[in-house]
């Protein structure tokens, strides 16, 4: 029993097309009975429709099987529709949470807590009863961290500017 529903061609990445062969297709996959059709991941699968227009599949796996018993040689696609319209993605909300006054955070993993946390230190270090030789090498010592590379790749270049 054929159940082939379509006649395809395969679409090389240089423009080139072969076919058309005969398969069986559906939203997602092409069984296609044929040892010599030429497919490989990436190349596009095209089917004409009565109207003229062409629907194309993009070919996200092929597998060939030798076959065995009363199944033919086979070539099994996975593919996705190119040609259909892509539902509109989810629209984004931004996200505040207040923990305390200087807990204030907007959006998603930003650095606002960082950044009040290092103000605060400073705030501090200025307010303390240290000598002032002392404020100015804790806030050194503070910026050369800050500074440092790994510290930066981390928690970006607002890090720096904090001190």
């Amino acid at each position: 029993m054929d159940l082939s529903n379509a006649d395809v061609y395969v679409q090389k990445s240089d423009g080139s097309r072969a076919g058309p062969y005969r398969g069986t297709l559906s939203a997602k996959s092409l069984i296609v009975k044929n040892k010599d059709f030429d497919v490989e991941e990436g190349d596009h699968i095209v089917r004409k429709l009565p109207t003229g227009r062409e629907e194309s599949y993009l070919v996200l796996s092929a597998q060939f099987y030798n076959g065995m018993g009363g199944i033919p040689p086979n070539w099994q696609l996975a593919i996705e529709k190119t040609t259909a319209l892509r539902s509109p993605s989810a629209a984004t909300s931004t996200t505040v949470n207040i923990h305390d006054s200087t807990g204030i955070q907007v959006g998603d993993h930003n650095l606002m807590n960082f950044q009040v946390a290092i103000n605060e230190m400073v705030k501090k270090i200025d307010d303390s009863n240290s000598s002032p030789e002392e404020k100015a090498e804790a806030k050194s010592r503070l910026k050369a961290f800050l500074t440092h590379p790994l510290v930066i790749s981390i928690a970006g270049g607002i890090a720096g500017a904090l001190v």
